[in-house]
């Protein structure tokens, strides 16, 4: 278009006067129309400048015009104001105190009024017609207090982002942050590429013009880069435009950092559930096959040693003119006693048979009988009804908790009297085991992390129903076992199976 307007501006001077003159031939045309031509060349650079937007030519043209609006606007109003005045009706509303039409009166209350009203007025206009129009400082401070109060990743790129956008009137933005293993792109408004027809006849894809490119360093490390693309409305970003998004580029790029902490913490947190769950699965399963190995090598005891050990007793009772037959049947009954001890001990069978409070009971009428300590069983029900049933596997498992407590009594405690409590309430069972022993903190254990495997098996024994197992010192003196298993619907059991 300049090249053009040049032609023309300079080819009929040049051609019909400049050429002749020097050919002494005469011009063609007179030098002062020939001259007329050359107003193509600011013509041609104008419209070069419009039609290309150069140095935010659209951008001052249009604010330009608003102002002079608005300055034309406040001329008149303060043209007509004056005029009002200087004909003020002096015989209806008495004489003016002082003449408003002097000079000096005029050019003062121009320049105390005129700056600050045609400034409201033309950023209230700017506001209205121009969409990237915003106030740096209340925009700076609004988007910083925002930012912090997201804390998951994509609800702080998103909304920088819109804000961004938003304000500065932006056709598109997107921040990329070298996230591993995958880099992470958020993207507001239209960042998509550009397909315009290719040398060959096919089509090629071009990416959006970026107007501004900026990185993302928080903690002196670059953790992404934040692009936006030109005004939708012109193509330069403005200096102002520039400095905004550098001043929050640091606020972002420590907001997404902790975001980008946050979410690693919530994928290591989520990993060790994960973890903890197939710990907890295997857990019940080893569970599982232990008992189901305790009932089977109860069943291969009884059914084979314990029969045969019987069968010798019979035998050995039936020599009666062995003088020794009656002390090997003597020390085969100790073997047979044993036996079945050890039989009920891997799996009771009174626990199958009868529930748990005569499991419970057969465990302390074992532990009083095999020694000297006065052990007590007492049940109790929040209705006064009877105990009933839980489902076996519970029932199992607080048996084996019970039984644990019980042998750290005997082995651990000094105990001269053990209370064991089982009670039963709607919605929970508690199990109690309280010794007048030594308690924990004589024998070195200040906290339940002491404790040992005892206490951990008897947790993980629960784990499956969410109980929980403490351990407390009792008053005035030995400790108190608690077991507490909260009942839900499948895991209750019938009341009175």
């Amino acid at each position: 278009m300049v090249a053009v307007g040049a032609f023309v501006a300079l080819a009929p001077p040049v051609c019909l006067t400049l050429v002749p003159l020097l050919l002494d031939i005469g011009s063609i045309v007179q030098p002062e129309i020939a001259l007329l031509s050359l107003a193509a060349l600011p013509a041609s650079l104008g419209i070069a400048v419009l039609s290309r937007r150069f140095f935010g030519i659209t951008r001052i043209l249009r604010r330009g015009l608003l102002a002079l609006l608005v300055w034309m606007a406040l001329i008149g109003s303060y043209t007509a104001g004056f005029a009002a005045l200087a004909r003020w009706p002096s015989w209806q509303h008495g004489p003016v105190p002082f003449d408003l039409a002097a000079p000096a009166v005029t050019i003062a209350l121009v320049a105390a009024t005129f700056w600050p009203l045609q400034h409201r007025l033309r950023r209230a206009l700017e506001h209205w017609l121009f969409r990237d129009v915003y106030d740096y400082r209340a925009t700076l401070r609004e988007l910083s207090a925002e930012l912090v109060q997201f804390g998951e990743l994509s609800a702080v790129a998103r909304h920088a982002l819109d804000r961004l956008g938003r304000t500065l009137d932006l056709s598109w933005a997107t921040i990329e942050l070298d996230d591993r293993p995958e880099p992470l792109r958020f993207s507001w408004g239209s960042d998509t590429v550009i397909t315009v027809p290719g040398n060959g006849g096919g089509a090629a894809a071009v990416s959006p013009p970026v107007g501004y490119r900026v990185p993302l360093i928080a903690d002196g490390e670059t953790i992404g880069r934040l692009e936006v693309g030109t005004k939708r409305h012109d193509i330069d970003l403005l200096p102002e435009d520039r400095e905004l998004i550098a001043t929050v580029a640091p606020h972002l790029a420590t907001a997404l950092r902790n975001a980008l902490l946050i979410r690693q913490l919530e994928v290591q947190v989520e990993a060790l559930a994960d973890r903890e769950r197939a710990l907890a699965t295997l857990n019940d399963r080893l569970l599982s096959v232990q008992e189901e190995e305790r009932r089977r090598l109860a069943l291969d005891l009884h059914d084979d040693p314990l029969q045969r050990a019987i069968q010798l007793s019979r035998e050995l009772g039936a020599w009666v003119d062995c003088p020794q037959a009656e002390r090997w049947q003597e020390i085969v009954e100790d073997i047979i006693a044993s036996l079945r001890a050890v039989c009920d001990g891997l799996h009771p069978p009174v626990l199958d048979d009868f529930g748990l409070p005569a499991g419970l009971e057969w465990l302390a009428a074992r532990l009083r009988a095999e020694t000297d300590l006065d052990v007590r069983m007492t049940v109790q029900t929040a209705d006064s009804g009877p105990f009933g049933r839980l489902e076996p596997e519970l029932e199992l498992a607080l048996y084996r908790v019970a039984q644990e407590a019980l042998n750290n009594c005997l082995k651990h405690a000094q105990a001269r009297s053990i209370t064991v409590t089982l009670r039963r309430e709607p919605a929970r069972v508690l199990l109690q085991v309280a010794d007048d022993g030594v308690g924990p903190a004589a024998n070195g254990v200040t906290s339940e992390s002491q404790v040992g495997l005892g206490l951990l098996g008897m947790r993980e024994r629960l784990q499956r129903w969410q109980g929980r197992v403490t351990l407390e010192g009792g008053q005035p003196r030995g400790a108190v076992l608690t077991a507490e298993v909260r009942l839900e619907e499948g895991h209750g059991g019938e009341t009175g199976r």
